[in-house]
């Protein structure tokens, strides 16, 4: 599946929000979320941590026009 279209990056108090628009390929799954603790690892996937799986609607007619997510940790 191709990469998704961020549509809103917004910090709050200790928490941010990301949205991006709802992929609609059949073979999506689930989206991933990976988070960074340095700038050096925001350039490698694998010294990331996977903070959250949210699965997708099996039938992407069904899918939200935008997936939301709110990272507080």
């Amino acid at each position: 599946p191709r990469t998704p279209t961020m549509t809103k990056v917004l910090a709050g108090d200790r928490q941010i929000t990301l949205a991006w628009a709802s992929n609609r390929e059949a073979d999506l799954l689930e989206y991933r979320v990976y988070r960074a603790e340095t700038k050096e690892a925001a350039q490698d996937l694998r010294l990331m941590t996977q903070v959250v799986t949210l699965p997708v609607e099996a039938e992407p007619e069904a899918r939200p026009a935008s997936v939301e997510w709110v990272d507080q940790s």
